[in-house]
């Protein structure tokens, strides 16, 4: 999430309209802006204000196995949220087996070893 703001509300527009398609399909409402669906959990971040809106308000969306996804669309597309948490976050591809690489991140076996490289350094975890 960005910490800049802006009286452009296109972007606070998507995340609203986004959330509400995602309510209208079944998603559980959840204090704090978190939606629930089929183990996964949706984090939508914009505030709205009389005079400046939020820019860089994000939509953060976790998949069953707990790891974050990547490129979800940018208006609500259920079924492409469900296709975005098979792929590598590296590459896009779907191989059908991941590994965790750092917090949440996922990848499939030809990227890991960079991953882990690019994003395992000394003191990640600390």
């Amino acid at each position: 999430m960005s910490d800049r703001l802006t009286k452009d509300k296109t972007e606070y527009e998507r995340l609203i309209a986004f959330r509400s398609a995602a309510i209208a399909d079944g998603w559980e409402n959840r204090p704090h802006g978190q939606l629930f669906k089929e183990g996964y959990l949706m984090d939508i971040h914009a505030e709205e204000s009389d005079d400046w809106f939020l820019s860089g308000a994000e939509i953060y969306i976790w998949g069953p196995d707990g790891l974050a996804l990547k490129n979800y669309p940018k208006e609500y597309d259920w079924e492409a949220i469900k296709q975005r948490a098979r792929e590598c976050h590296f590459c896009g591809t779907d191989t059908g087996h991941m590994q965790r690489v750092c917090f949440a991140n996922k990848s499939c076996d030809k990227c890991y070893p960079a991953a882990i490289k690019r994003l395992e350094v000394p003191g990640w975890d600390d």
